[in-house]
């Protein structure tokens, strides 16, 4: 893989022996905000999922003990989008589920393309390409947040890239993500 295509590793943060909820949500919002406000909308939509994800958080602190509360946060997060999108389903309102795309920034037109054929891939291959490109994780912290193995992970984001690339509608969306 080329430089170009690699997600930036951030370090975990250290153990500790607790969290507080407020330590949380001062250091952890903007980044599981942003994680819903690239796949929902409307924007309501996206701040409901964020206070449900810390609520969620806070009745399970002990679980963050020894885990980095930034992808433990991210994996409730993908749970309780999960649960979301069921609830559109049951519902049965088709329309809501054209929602998840968010509208596209000038700021990111790469994360609109990627988001666009991101919706031509199976879904755990199309997560695995987000989590990496709009979210920034490394393969070790997409395998924390999936519960998946980081050779797993690895085959996943091979497999979608490939499917982008062999594609040829999708190509040019692939080299504009740099995939």
């Amino acid at each position: 893989m080329d430089g170009s295509t690699m997600a930036i590793e951030r370090p975990c943060a250290p153990p500790r022996r607790a969290w507080t909820a407020v330590e949380l949500q001062q250091l952890y919002y903007d980044d599981v905000f942003r994680f819903f406000t690239r796949r929902v909308r409307p924007v309501e939509e996206a701040e409901d999922l964020t206070a449900s994800t810390f609520l969620a958080a806070y009745q399970s602190l002990r679980s963050i003990r020894n885990a980095d509360p930034r992808l433990f946060l991210y994996g409730v997060a993908r749970r309780k989008l999960a649960e979301a999108l069921r609830k559109r389903r049951s519902i049965g309102t088709l329309e809501a589920a054209e929602h998840l795309a968010a509208p596209a920034s000038p700021a990111n037109l790469a994360g609109a393309a990627l988001k666009s054929a991101l919706k031509q891939i199976p879904a755990d291959q199309a997560e695995a390409l987000m989590l990496q490109n709009l979210e920034d994780l490394g393969i070790k912290e997409i395998a924390k947040v999936m519960n998946r193995s980081e050779k797993s992970v690895k085959a996943l984001l091979q497999r979608a890239k490939e499917n982008l690339r062999n594609d040829r509608n999708l190509r040019a969306l692939a080299e504009e993500i740099h995939v």
